[in-house]
């Protein structure tokens, strides 16, 4: 239990080399390595080679970017925001097949669920009108097996949210 803590915790830090500069608000977390050990995310930002591209932004032959195995990044809701009604979650992710979001209260069920597309992308809401108003942390996910199955590789990428309710 303790490794997978410490792993989750590095993935957190992970974070700010993969989205380029620390300017996306983006939440990032991938599976395993360090993907920056090699200099591959070296400063570039969007667009960088071996670097993920930042939401909004397209490969140079406008194709689809890969994302290195086992990635999870969440587009929206951003990061630090503030939030309230139904609540879009989207993002991308590489390798995994389970999608949730978690809060302190709703773990078993999430508060939502989701299966990524063929491409790796997601979408799913949560309705905020549930919750109580005030700062919030969400806990997006991700798994390579069925929920409530074992599984080999997990993200995991934290929200910090305020849910406002007089919206």
């Amino acid at each position: 239990m303790l490794p997978e803590i410490l792993r989750n915790a590095a993935l957190t830090l992970v974070a700010p080399c993969l989205v380029g500069a620390c300017i996306s608000e983006n939440a990032v977390a991938v599976d395993g390595q360090d993907p920056c050990a090699s200099g591959a995310c070296g400063g570039g930002g969007a667009g960088g080679t071996g670097g993920v591209l930042e939401a909004g932004t397209s490969a140079p032959d406008g194709a689809t970017p890969e994302l290195p195995p086992y990635t999870l990044i969440v587009d929206s809701p951003d990061n630090r925001s503030s939030v309230s009604g139904v609540v879009t979650v989207t993002g991308r992710t590489s390798g995994f097949i389970n999608v949730e979001v978690w809060d302190a209260e709703h773990q078993h069920p999430p508060l939502s669920q989701t299966f990524p597309a063929p491409d790796g992308s997601f979408r799913t809401e949560v309705d905020t009108s549930i919750l109580a108003a005030g700062g919030a942390t969400w806990t997006v996910f991700a798994w390579d097996s069925p929920p409530g199955e074992p599984y080999a590789h997990s993200a995991t990428a934290t929200l910090r949210l305020y849910i406002d309710a007089a919206r």
